[in-house]
């Protein structure tokens, strides 16, 4: 049922008066009214309460119809003006028209009044609805023509539903698709902005908006959507939401009004929402581009650092892969002399190992600050976890207590062991960095995990499936917010100088994206940090098999020319191959090994030489010797060189390619290789 119109007579006739309510009321409307017949009357009646109509006579001893308006006008007030009097004359018509009457009548004519009034009643709220809007319009137009990002967004749903006379009103952008989730970019309850949140689109008026473009309900929306437990927690009854499209088309959000009373179907919020809607979209797709921008600026960022790491790594692999080479090879020759000490012999080989590990994450630094694919196989990770920790263990302080609980029946893994033998290194030494005051527990755990679609929500990087989870944690300082957002970035570090490079974390993060799963921390300050690192599991039992060492056979006094520019290398390189038969001539110049090469040809019967040496490259010098003999077998090592390189050792007739640190058996393997195919 309409509300009652409210109509203020301007009349000193009470008869007439009651005629003009009684015409009015024969279509069945509700009318209530008020008689006036003064000026200062009128001016009060006009401060005193809300009309929706005037109803005035033409003239009166006191007071006149025209008078009425002009005072109305004067108020700034847009109201029906219409003019009922016993006789009106064209000229009085006309004068009335100009002045601004909307209509005007005869006493004994009234019978169009009543359609009259709905009419100027009908036309005055269309009017105040554009001028409302104009004005809404323009408000939001100037608060928001200087701002952007959040502060758009914030004052846009705080002036709508300002303006509209709303409790509720949000902007919210689609984050999900399956299931399609909305999360709100602002948001704001009686005025006030709220914290932002997200919520399931399906059975919502949302999804219904989005669908079909609009959706309003006046009134009862809870009831029309029983699962929607948000809108009964919010107490809503009226809802109006309007889809945010791309320009592409695209449905990426909505503009959201609601109310906790019955709500008007008005044509203000629905104009003031479509509009505001493409503006919010604009916006959305700005800061998705600037995000997309800051993002591709990030990874050239980091590029530039790998690209960094590589350029020092390259520079520091030869020098650092001699310091090894010596290593291993004098604790080769160390075994070789005590092969009656048990004890000896297991330290001695435990260096090696250790050496050989060096070795790996010497490459698998080249490797990673190249970018490039990891030669992988399916393999248990139980192995590798332990055998870090039997290595960490000497080097954490004691007051630090190692706990493990690795599931032994955990899926195997399509994985490169070097790279996770690090991943586990790397935690774990962070890991004992923020208990190396105070002491603590580190914790490492091993299982299978089942990545379902809520996971996958939660940690995007995660495809649903079977993963292994290995979890590093401790109870030390942990790592406040600010820091925790930067610790997977290269070179980031708060240990001071000397105790960190800032690469621990980000090459963790790099191995566990590049194998197809992800890292993630959470921590608090002085509750400890834990990591979760998973990687997809292979679903077959994997096949465990080391390939079987075979002795290589000794030689028969074959002469050998190595080259390399460490003296120290040469002379142990001498010492382990003259036991084993072969004749040593070594030398650290590349230009002297090749001058002795071309007066003695035939001295010869294969070559040795370290890649990177200053004056000539091992593989110019194979090229220059390949020239006086093409015949005769070289064996190239090098600990850094690169893919372009190696293709081109081998174009050149290389016989072998081994990375240094080299021990003795993969060469003396590799030239008995060769001597058995001559």
């Amino acid at each position: 049922m309409s509300r009652a119109l409210n109509i203020l007579m301007v009349e000193d006739n009470e008869d007439d008066v009651l005629l003009v309510l009684r015409e009015l009321r024969k279509g069945g409307r509700a009318v209530t009214s008020r008689r006036v017949e003064t000026e200062a009357d009128f001016r009060s009646a006009l401060a005193a309460e809300k009309w929706d109509a005037i109803i005035a006579d033409y003239s009166m001893p006191k007071f006149s119809g025209l008078a009425a308006l002009d005072l109305l006008k004067k108020a700034g007030l847009d109201l029906p003006f219409i003019l009922v009097s016993g006789t009106i004359g064209e000229d009085i018509a006309v004068e009335g028209m100009k002045a601004g009457v909307h209509d005007y009548l005869l006493k004994d004519k009234l019978g169009r009044l009543g359609p009259a009034v709905d009419r100027e009643v009908r036309e005055a709220k269309e009017r105040s609805e554009r001028r409302r809007a104009e004005q809404a319009l323009q408000s939001i137009l100037k608060g928001t023509a200087n701002v952007v990002g959040e502060d758009f967004f914030h004052f846009l749903v705080t002036e709508l539903a300002s303006v509209l006379g709303m409790r509720y009103a949000l902007v919210g952008e689609v984050v999900a698709e399956n299931p399609p989730r909305i999360r709100t970019v602002a948001a704001c309850d009686s005025g006030k902005i709220v914290e932002n949140f997200e919520y399931d689109l399906a059975d919502t008026p949302c999804a219904n908006a989005m669908e079909s473009g609009l959706c309003f309900y006046p009134s009862g929306v809870v009831r029309a959507f029983p699962k929607d437990l948000l809108l009964a927690k919010m107490g809503v009854e009226g809802y109006l939401g309007v889809p945010i499209a791309s320009s592409s088309g695209q449905v990426i959000g909505l503009v959201v009004v609601l109310h906790d009373q019955p709500m008007e179907d008005s044509p203000l919020a629905r104009s003031l929402l479509t509009i505001f809607a493409s503006r919010a979209g604009a916006e959305l797709e700005r800061l998705k581009a600037e995000k997309d921008r800051a993002a591709l600026q990030a990874q050239l960022f980091q590029s530039q650092k790998l690209e960094a790491i590589g350029t020092l790594a390259g520079g520091i692999a030869h020098d650092f892969n001699n310091i090894l080479a010596g290593i291993v090879l004098f604790a080769e020759l160390a075994s070789q002399d005590s092969q009656d000490n048990p004890d000896v012999q297991e330290s001695l080989q435990g260096i090696l190992d250790a050496s050989g590990r060096a070795r790996d994450l010497v490459k698998q630094i080249l490797t990673f600050s190249r970018q490039e694919e990891q030669n992988r196989a399916e393999m248990l990770i139980q192995p590798v976890i332990k055998e870090a920790l039997k290595f960490l263990r000497a080097s954490l302080p004691p007051m630090i207590e190692m706990q493990s609980e690795i599931d032994p029946t955990t899926a195997p893994v399509l994985a490169d062991p070097t790279q996770i033998h690090q991943v586990i290194v790397n935690l774990c030494t962070n890991a004992g960095h923020a208990m190396k005051l105070h002491g603590g527990i580190l914790r490492v755990g091993l299982k299978d995990l089942l990545i379902t679609p809520a996971d996958s929500r939660a940690i995007p990087q995660l495809k649903e499936g079977p993963y292994v989870h290995i979890t590093v944690t401790d109870s030390g300082c942990g790592i406040s917010p600010e820091v925790l957002g930067r610790i997977f970035e290269p070179f980031f570090t708060t240990k001071g100088p000397g105790e960190g490079t800032g690469l621990g974390l980000s090459v963790v993060h790099g191995i566990a994206s590049t194998h197809g799963g992800t890292v993630t921390v959470e921590s608090a300050v002085g509750k400890g940090t834990a990591f979760h690192v998973y990687l997809p599991a292979v679903r077959r039992a994997a096949v465990v098999a080391k390939p079987v060492s075979e002795k290589a056979a000794p030689g028969s006094g074959q002469n050998l020319m190595v080259i390399d520019d460490e003296k120290t290398l040469i002379n142990l390189t001498r010492r382990l191959l003259d036991r084993l038969g072969y004749r040593v001539t070594g030398f650290t110049s590349p230009t002297e090994a090749l001058a002795e090469f071309q007066a003695n040809p035939r001295r010869f019967d294969a070559v040795v030489t370290d890649y990177a040496m200053s004056g000539m490259t091992g593989l110019d010098l194979a090229r220059a010797v390949r020239l006086v003999r093409p015949e005769i077998p070289i064996i190239l090592t090098s600990g850094h060189v690169s893919p372009e390189e190696a293709a081109r050792a081998n174009e050149n007739g290389i016989a072998a390619f081994l990375p240094k640190p080299t021990n003795m058996e993969d060469l003396v393997g590799a030239l008995g290789k060769i001597f058995s195919e001559r």
